[in-house]
């Protein structure tokens, strides 16, 4: 009985008596932001999971492999890394991904394989997010520009941005794994065919009489 009843008075308490709060009622993190030439707000879908405790003297590699142990499942891992931490605006997010999967897990970057596309959203929207006033041709000069992906790195990546970037018109652009900067600028003509911006020069010289 008077364990039922300090249960009863623990629950009454106001959160400032040193009752344990949960956080439970706390807001969502929102910032705006562009997507596709349209505002639209980072809600932070981690705002419950607080962030772990580091040890004293912990490198931020250690601290990494600590809590975000790789198991039997893939899935699961990317899951738990991808989920952001409560205290955690969009530049910290990424800032924390682009961290873990080139100096903690490099073996394990998932950010260009399509079969993991689903975890990406968040991440891609945040990393590639349009900026206010930029063009289609700037946005694809400024994150289509390959550097150090392979071939099939960076086709995965193009298919990804395809599939979170659905208000840039991607008739503007030729994806050339070929060419230095892995993509060709395309120009309207007044046809409604398109042709390459960026034209081959000629060799001819002047002549001279």
């Amino acid at each position: 009985v008077c364990l039922a009843v300090s249960f009863a008075v623990l629950l009454a308490l106001p959160e400032s008596s040193g009752a344990p709060a949960c956080g439970c009622g706390g807001k969502l993190g929102v910032r705006g932001r562009l997507r596709g030439g349209v505002r639209v707000r980072w809600v932070n879908l981690g705002s419950l999971v607080g962030r772990p405790t580091r040890n004293y003297g912990e490198t931020d590699i250690n601290f990494y492999l600590r809590i975000f142990k790789f198991g039997r499942s893939r899935r699961a891992f990317y899951s738990k890394v991808f989920q952001p931490f409560k205290d955690e605006d969009e530049s910290d997010y990424v800032n924390r991904i682009n961290f873990i999967f080139t100096r903690v897990y490099p073996k394990l970057d998932c950010r260009y394989n399509r079969k993991y596309a689903a975890y990406l959203d968040k991440y891609y929207t945040a990393l590639y997010a349009r900026r206010e006033d930029e063009s289609d041709e700037e946005w694809f000069s400024r994150v289509l520009t390959r550097t150090t992906e392979d071939d099939e790195e960076y086709l995965a990546k193009v298919e990804n941005l395809k599939q979170f970037f659905t208000d840039v018109d991607w008739n503007k652009v030729q994806i050339d794994v070929k060419s230095k900067t892995g993509f060709i600028l395309l120009s309207s003509n007044t046809s409604g065919s398109s042709t390459r911006s960026v034209e081959d020069e000629s060799d001819s010289s002047d002549t001279i009489t």
